[in-house]
């Protein structure tokens, strides 16, 4: 691993312990190129938490200039999510006089409540988990807020859509970041998260900015930002982030049972491959449980050890996800899950698919073999 890569896993950290900001200010002290250093923070995401551990631990071992260009796209982060968090507020309340239960997750919620500050995660959008029988009214509260979507015009293509998708993005003009409205945390065709009753059931409160939320259990959101996580192939260290920080608060969490049912549903490997990256490449502290069902796992552990040795190379993302895309399958455990999976991956269209084809309502059938096509080109035919 380059250096400047090793010194970027030790500054990724909302805590710095005595023993990681004394090894963070000797490396830093080392033969450090300062500009690659710079550009795989922002790539990876994680410049808040670079400028944070920095400013902290080494500021004299740091080029003036770079520590200030960290110092401005770090407040111009927490200003961006200081108006998404009150954004989010704003959506939720009126939500509340529509009557829609709603749940929100990852975003400013994460970055406040595992990171331990608003400025030290950078999020692209606000999600937010409603039930499938309230999308239309959640649709009509965000239009009387001005927001619009690249719904479908027609009402049956609605329906189809709905049926194949898990969420919709909504945007304002002029608002900080789009709004994720989903009915599902996994596409159907997905082992994990079938059952939406069990996350419906077991949620617990949290606090924005003094205000309290509903949001996801600890071990559901464990489980979800794994997933996520697989879903872009492990592309970004923010993503490892999320998982080692969301470890690091959950207080009590029974990893016995969150191990159990993660097995149950076929999705065990998908959770301790991102357990196992935290280790890898952030030192983050594994309860037993893990180690010792990783450890019984040969090919998990060592595809673990692989992507992390391998984690920050200059080779594309479209090189990764290509192997993620047959990888994933391998991932997921029973012979019928597997299949599902695979096929619900290759021939289940997206909002992409439609952008591309537009192909008229009573073509929609076509959107299958569109997609197949479209996904060849896309992991095989280009460079």
């Amino acid at each position: 691993m380059l250096p400047e890569a090793e010194l970027l896993c030790l500054c990724a950290v909302s805590v710095l312990p005595e023993d990681r900001r004394l090894r963070l200010g000797a490396f830093a002290r080392g033969d450090i190129d300062w500009a690659r250093f710079s550009e795989l923070a922002v790539r990876h995401r994680v410049f808040p938490l670079a400028y944070r551990s920095l400013s902290t631990a080494a500021p004299g071992a740091v080029p003036a200039v770079l520590l200030e260009n960290l110092r401005v796209r770090y407040y111009q982060n927490l200003t961006r999510n200081l108006a998404a968090a009150k954004e989010l507020l704003r959506i939720l309340e009126v939500f509340a006089e529509y009557g829609l239960a709603a749940v929100t997750y990852k975003g400013p919620l994460l970055a406040e409540s595992a990171f331990g500050g608003l400025g030290l995660r950078q999020f692209n959008d606000l999600d937010i988990l409603i039930r499938e029988q309230d999308l239309e009214p959640a649709v009509s509260s965000l239009e009387s807020l001005g927001y619009r979507s690249d719904l479908p015009s027609s009402s049956w293509e609605q329906g189809r859509f709905r049926i194949y998708l898990r969420d919709f993005a909504f945007r304002r003009a002029g608002g900080p970041c789009p709004v994720e409205i989903q009915w599902r945390v996994a596409h159907r065709y997905h082992p994990l998260f079938r059952d939406q009753g069990r996350i419906w059931g077991r949620l617990r409160d949290e606090s924005l900015a003094g205000v309290s939320l509903k949001t996801l259990s600890a071990a559901d959101a464990l489980l979800i930002l794994c997933l996520h996580g697989l879903y872009h192939s492990w592309q970004q260290l923010q993503m490892v982030c999320d998982v080692a920080e969301s470890i690091r608060v959950a207080d009590g969490l029974d990893w016995k049972a969150l191990l159990a049912e993660a097995r149950e549903q076929g999705g065990l490997r998908i959770l301790l491959l991102g357990l196992l990256l935290t280790r890898h490449l952030l030192d983050a502290a594994l309860p037993r449980e893990v180690l010792d069902a990783a450890a019984a796992d040969r090919f998990i552990s060592e595809l673990a050890a692989k992507i992390s040795q391998g984690f920050f190379d200059r080779s594309s993302y479209l090189k990764r996800a290509r192997s993620f895309f047959f990888l994933e399958t391998r991932l997921i455990s029973g012979p019928w899950n597997r299949i599902r999976y695979f096929g619900g991956r290759l021939w289940t269209p997206n909002e992409q698919d439609r952008r591309v084809f537009s192909l008229p309502p009573a073509l929609f059938v076509f959107h299958p073999f569109f997609r197949t096509v479209r996904l060849f080109k896309t992991y095989f035919l280009k460079g």
